[in-house]
């Protein structure tokens, strides 16, 4: 009967030991969702390593340097790790961490191997992995003699936008005009301030309508400028709208063209931490078109002034307008104060469509605006002004 117990013990001791060998260490690396130009700290865990004699581990941890920054990486607690010898490496320009420890005595319990910080670069999502770009994975334990499973290991990144819809006015001043805000990914917020200008001389404020119901937005006008503004008052209730309509602004209409554009210096958006996103903002633009005509091809038949190409550009542009007939066209091109940089005349424009290239040679990168205006010849149609954005990069 005890030699029968002795044998018992001695089964369930070496099904132990076996188990350990044939078993598998648990990687876990993190999953994560954030916005653009956020930051999060984040651990590289293993599971209990106790019994795997591990005296050794080396990787590469890949990751899309577009979409993500990792950096300031840091040993972790894993018991007996900070006794080894290890490299800790962020290589943020080829996008990866390399990693190596060894040591005398083998690692024991469960914790994290390192801590690092992720930046949310851009908008799309990466895998963090340890394979190569052949697709082999660099994860290994004691020369490969210690089998793995590799949990999680996914960064999603949003990309929060506002948008201002471009509409078409009819040349009449009884008209309102209702002009969609939109926005995307727009999550977990916990305050909104914006502000967008416009030519008063073309519209004029009248309300705001249709605020998403989950947000209570304070809207007001002074001097051509709409502020947009909210925030959470308790701390605790952040707007999720998700991709949504965010609200209608409406104007009386009055004549010619403009664009609606967000003062950017003045526009900012926190999440619920009251950490400030970055967000795209895109203006919009009031086209003018002319009673009477078909509107169905105002764009090639009438006054229009279409948005550079390329954009954002180096050096030199192109810009394609149409207009009704036989008239003087001036462009103007304005920095982003206002100031007036070029100034050029064409006399006797056909009808149709035409292209000028702005030549940005001798200015530095930034935002500018080229303003088109159009006059017929015979005068019966008016004064038509159009203006588009254009983008400098350097």
């Amino acid at each position: 009967m005890a030699r029968t117990f002795k044998l018992f013990l001695a089964f369930f001791f070496l099904l132990g030991f076996e188990s350990r060998i044939f078993g598998q260490v648990q990687i876990t690396l993190p999953q994560l969702e954030g916005f653009e130009g956020q930051e999060e700290y984040a651990l590289l865990s293993v599971s209990d390593l106790s019994g795997y004699n591990v005296l050794s581990i080396q990787f590469n941890l890949y990751y899309d340097k577009n979409i993500i920054t990792i950096e300031e990486t840091e040993i972790g607690n894993l018991p007996g790790l900070s006794s080894g010898f290890y490299i800790n490496v962020a290589d943020t320009a080829s996008g990866l961490i390399k990693f190596a420890w060894a040591g005398m005595s083998p690692l024991s319990g469960q914790g994290s191997l390192i801590s690092f910080k992720i930046k949310f670069k851009s908008a799309g999502s990466t895998n963090l992995s340890f394979n190569n770009n052949n697709g082999v994975s660099t994860l290994i334990f004691n020369n490969d003699s210690v089998q793995y499973f590799v949990n999680g290991g996914l960064i999603k990144v949003k990309g929060i936008s506002i948008k201002i819809d471009d509409v078409v006015a009819e040349n009449s001043s009884a008209n309102e005009i209702v002009i969609p805000v939109n926005v995307t990914d727009f999550d977990n917020i916990g305050a909104v301030s914006l502000k967008i200008n416009f030519d008063p001389s073309v519209i004029f404020y009248a309300r705001a309508e249709n605020i998403n119901s989950n947000i209570n937005l304070n809207v007001t006008e002074q001097n051509g400028i709409v502020t947009i503004g909210w925030f959470d008052i308790t701390g605790s209730s952040p707007a999720s709208l998700g991709d949504s309509k965010f609200l209608d602004l409406v104007f009386n209409y009055n004549t010619g063209s403009c664009s609606l554009q967000f003062i950017r210096t003045q526009c900012e958006v926190s999440d619920s931490k009251g950490q400030l996103l970055n967000v795209k903002y895109y203006d919009g633009f009031i086209q003018q078109i002319v009673s009477g005509v078909d509107n169905e091809n105002v764009v090639a038949e009438n006054f229009f002034l279409e948005q550079n190409f390329p954009n954002p550009f180096n050096a030199q542009t192109k810009i394609k307008y149409s207009v009704p007939g036989d008239g003087y066209v001036s462009v103007k091109l304005f920095n982003s104060i206002g100031e007036e940089l070029l100034s050029t005349s064409i006399d006797a424009a056909g009808k149709g469509v035409h292209e000028y290239v702005v030549d940005c040679s001798d200015y530095s990168s930034g935002i500018y605006f080229i303003f088109l205006q159009y006059k017929d010849v015979a005068g019966n149609i008016g004064t038509l002004t159009a203006t588009r954005k254009l983008i400098l990069l350097r």
